[in-house]
């Protein structure tokens, strides 16, 4: 049995559907308030709130934000046309009404075959669309069904939005860099954070994000669900800092001797070794080539990482708004169209069984052609995303191109290596030697066990280290061999009772959790010319037909050009450091039960 919210959808006054992520925080469902025909827009009005925010203008200074984007599906049901013939590959439909790009199409009657996978790639009158294979039998008198589609709602400028009291909205452009347009350079979501500084829980009541919905084809009158998507994030303020550690056998340094390097501007930077030079260590796994281009992100300017490693319920609410050829590519189990058994799995590991405590599932069977509904259900009851599900652990079983895909999906982008020692460290002067991501070289060695399993206060219950960095790695929570283990709950640490700080809650300078142990960062890496053609460009919102991302300066299915940083629950501890690469260059091109997600993106 599975549990699934679905949105609410009334005409021209639309509502949707409520989602949070992270570790507690929540949006309301959005109301769609003050459609402007002429101007083609509407606001979408919700609170958001979450917990153990802050903003200090004292070290770090810095904020956390709520990261807010927006996704839609025009009209109530699958839309159906019947009488349609077919040119090569134009479809006669007689009307296009509620028909978008990108819709599966399916021959439900009538004469007519209609290639596996078909989707309407554009619509260029009111009676016609073009679809991407043409039949394999000319269509006559068919009648067709288009399968909705969930779309990525394009936002207005900064001066658009109607921030409440207390706090501030930023537009988060397609290209940071670049002016506004409606078009080309559209807001892809927005922060959303405290104006002032202060602790503790923040709400922002009754926010008003400015939709370009008219551009997108939505009018006054036009049917559509929308959901609300949010993450916790922490900025990370702009400046230099060093990397390496003089320790670590795998690391960078500086020339001639491999002493740290320190980053003092997003200009190229030449690999050698000569003094100033960047110095891949000897025993490095690197190509020890250069130059970095100064294209590629170095952390020195201020960026936005999320403060969590996405969580199983991410994930799943992701799976749930792809089409079913993208679902295919994006979980371990067979759901290739066409396939109505599924074994009641969980899919990510393709196990009849929980492995590693990721817990998402799809019901055994499922629609030949149709989306299918995930849920999270690490108790194993049948009952998807009840209280001890474990919708709030960090999830594992990702390749590359999972978290590539999520993030081009939700406007984020992928770390550098850089950026993740710039988000562990913290600025120029800060101590480098032998530290892990909590500034410190002491880590907790016992072995954790648990209270309220897969609960969203899940907690450690025994060992949880007062004095020293707790953090998820073999001597806590392994041994490798182990499939019980796995991944905690995210904020695990920083929520705990006995927590006094940065250092018992194993979090990075600028209060990303868990950046050492629980799941992988994966990261683009200095190493290899795939990673260093990464020009920081980020996600549109839009995934390819098949399911992958699309930015071209991404490393693609292959993995080449992305690593990994900061260990796993799995690990041994010289893995958790912020400076070893010993798996720098090794980017996961397969799911493995280590693998998780982190996304940034550059500063507004």
């Amino acid at each position: 049995m599975r549990l699934v919210f679905r949105p609410i959808v009334l005409l021209g006054s639309l509502l949707a559907g409520q989602y949070s992520s992270g570790n507690n925080i929540s949006i309301t469902q959005p109301l769609l308030v003050d459609f402007n025909t002429a101007g083609g827009t509407v606001d979408a009005r919700f609170t958001v709130s979450w917990q153990n925010s802050w903003r200090t203008s004292s070290a770090p200074g810095n904020w956390d934000a709520a990261w807010v984007f927006l996704k839609f599906r025009v009209g109530i049901a699958d839309p159906t046309r019947t009488g349609v013939s077919s040119t090569g590959t134009t479809l006669n439909v007689g009307s296009t009404a509620l028909l978008r790009v990108g819709m599966p199409v399916l021959r439900t009657a009538g004469t007519g075959a209609i290639p596996a996978n078909a989707v309407i790639t554009a619509i260029p009158n009111g009676t016609q669309v073009m679809i991407s294979a043409a039949p394999t039998t000319a269509l006559a008198g068919a009648t067709l069904r288009f399968i909705r589609i969930w779309e990525h709602a394009r936002l207005a400028t900064d001066a658009s939005h109607l921030a409440p009291a207390g706090s501030t909205i930023r537009t988060g452009l397609l290209n940071p860099a670049a002016a506004y347009n409606a078009t080309t350079n559209y807001g892809v979501g927005a922060f959303i954070y405290r104006s002032a500084n202060g602790t503790g829980t923040f709400t922002a009541n009754n926010v008003e994000l400015r939709w370009n919905s008219g551009p997108q084809g939505i009018g006054s009158t036009t049917p559509v669900e929308v959901c609300a998507f949010a993450h916790e994030m922490v900025y990370v303020t702009g400046g230099g800092f060093r990397v390496g550690d003089g320790v670590s056998t795998y690391r960078l340094g500086a020339g001639p001797n491999g002493s740290y390097f320190q980053v003092s501007s997003e200009g190229a930077i030449v690999v050698g070794t000569f003094p100033g030079d960047l110095l891949f260590q000897p025993t490095d796994p690197s190509d020890g080539l250069g130059p970095i281009p100064a294209t590629f992100p170095k952390g020195f300017a201020a960026f936005y990482c999320m403060k969590y490693e996405l969580t199983q319920q991410d994930y799943a609410a992701f799976l749930d708004r792809l089409t079913r050829v993208q679902q295919a590519l994006h979980v371990g189990t067979n759901l290739a169209t066409g396939v109505t058994a599924v074994a009641n799995r969980y899919v990510m590991s393709n196990s009849a069984t929980l492995v590693n405590r990721n817990g998402i599932r799809c019901a055994a069977t499922v629609a030949a052609n149709d989306p299918i509904d995930f849920y999270c259900d690490l108790n194993g009851d049948g009952t998807g995303n009840g209280t001890a599900d474990g919708q709030w652990i960090a999830c594992n079983f990702l390749s590359w191109g999972d978290v590539a895909a999520y993030l081009d999906w939700s406007g984020l982008r992928p770390m550098t290596e850089l950026e993740f020692e710039k988000t562990c460290r913290g600025g120029l002067t800060v101590t480098v030697l032998n530290t892990y991501a909590w500034g410190v070289l002491s880590l907790a060695n016992a072995a954790y066990t648990l209270s309220n399993t897969g609960q969203n206060n899940q907690q450690i219950a025994t060992n949880y280290s007062t004095t020293a960095g707790n953090a998820a790695y073999n001597n806590t929570t392994g041994p490798s061999g182990d499939v019980t283990k796995g991944p905690l709950r995210v904020g695990t640490f920083a929520g705990h009772a006995s927590n006094s700080g940065r250092i018992t809650a194993g979090a990075g300078y600028f209060g990303a959790m868990e950046l050492s142990g629980n799941v992988v960062e994966i990261t683009i890496t200095l190493g290899r010319p795939q990673g260093r053609a990464f020009n920081g460009t980020h996600g549109n919102g839009i995934l390819t037909t098949a399911g992958a991302h699309d930015p071209t300066s991404w490393p693609g299915a292959s993995a080449l050009g992305t690593g990994y940083r900061g260990g796993h629950y799995f690990s041994p501890a010289p893995e958790l450091r912020i400076s070893d690469r010993v798996n720098a260059t090794q980017g996961p091109s397969t799911r493995i039960r280590i693998y998780g997600g982190r996304g940034v993106r550059t500063m507004p």
